[in-house]
């Protein structure tokens, strides 16, 4: 199938069937926009701090809000949470989703839903034939670990950490997905792979305590 980028292929499978995130659904946003950055080469984790490295490329525009947010200067993972998660307003964290939702619209993977009591907020509801393909070929490439790409690998254990992934999977595959990690930790196959094992083990830390602080805002 035609993969899209980790954080839209989170998006889609995040999202309920009414196109809304849940708290914990919106950490795993961050979590897997800085998975894509490091997987394009455009950012590095240094001393636990977000750095730029390379400019944004054009396939990748509905991250520039973010994307622009990091050049400001270099914070911790846990700084950029805060911003984004446990701010007064949730600008930052909606600019961004709308962003990733309209290019899955562009794309035909997703369509315009609204929510609230006045129906005033759109949400992207994406296409559930898309959503099964990508859920089976998660599920396939958790079972053989040897085939497993550090874009899955990321994606499943963002997932899997922010509890948007119990839905899909049985008890069975999750064991699986820790048993794939841990192998893969011991043997990584290449650097990429390596490097995205690392920021998978930083952000479980950060995610769980995002998840469980929700109106801590870290300093730098």
């Amino acid at each position: 199938m035609n993969r899209k980028s980790i954080i839209q292929e989170y998006v889609v499978l995040a999202t309920n069937e009414k196109g809304k995130l849940s708290s914990e659904g919106k950490v795993g946003v961050i979590a897997s926009a800085i998975a894509e950055l490091i997987l394009k080469n455009i950012i590095v984790i240094t001393d636990k701090k977000v750095e730029i490295k390379n400019e944004l490329p054009k396939e990748l525009h509905y991250l520039n809000s973010f994307y622009e947010y990091l050049k400001e200067k270099p914070r911790k993972i846990q700084k950029v949470m805060s911003d984004y998660c446990m701010g007064i307003t949730e600008k930052k964290m909606d600019m961004l989703i709308a962003s990733v939702g309209e290019s899955l619209v562009l794309d035909e993977l997703a369509i315009k839903g609204t929510e609230g009591i006045l129906g005033n907020k759109e949400t992207y509801v994406p296409a559930q034939d898309y959503k099964e393909d990508l859920l089976a070929l998660v599920k396939e490439e958790i079972r053989q670990e040897e085939e497993m790409s550090a874009q899955t690998m990321s994606l499943a254990c963002i997932l899997q950490e922010t509890k948007c992934l119990k839905r899909y999977l049985s008890k069975y595959e999750s064991g699986m997905l820790k048993e794939t990690l841990k192998s893969l930790k011991k043997d990584p196959q290449n650097k990429e792979l390596k490097d995205m094992i690392d920021y998978v083990e930083e952000v479980q830390m950060v995610v769980v305590a995002a998840m469980a602080a929700c109106v801590v805002v870290i300093g730098n």
